[in-house]
């Protein structure tokens, strides 16, 4: 069964050969010192990395990881992963006008 229809199974509520796996979503990424040494352990090397949110410092995964560890998902977005902007020192608005620090 591929990813695909095995995601399209299980959300009709029907059998797939196993539950579809999920890394990278916004609940279910992986924070970025946890990557990078998941990477280095197995022989990936550190290379770079995009983060998809600044708060909970997680990161886009690398696609040989999500091959390696045969994911069924992949995270998709409509405009940049990161819609905080910098405004300052230490200093971000995000998409709706809030600032922090």
């Amino acid at each position: 069964m591929n990813p695909m229809e095995r995601v399209r199974r299980a959300l009709r509520f029907e059998e797939t050969d196993r539950i579809p796996l999920d890394l990278g979503s916004t609940c279910t990424s992986i924070h970025k010192t946890a990557h990078a040494n998941l990477k280095r352990y197995l022989g990936m090397g550190d290379g770079e990395h995009t983060i998809i949110s600044k708060v909970m410092q997680t990161v886009d995964p690398d696609v040989r990881l999500l091959k390696r560890f045969d994911i069924d998902i992949r995270h998709a977005a409509l405009k940049d992963a990161d819609p905080w902007m910098r405004i300052g020192e230490n200093l971000y608005r995000d998409e709706w006008g809030t600032v922090y620090r």
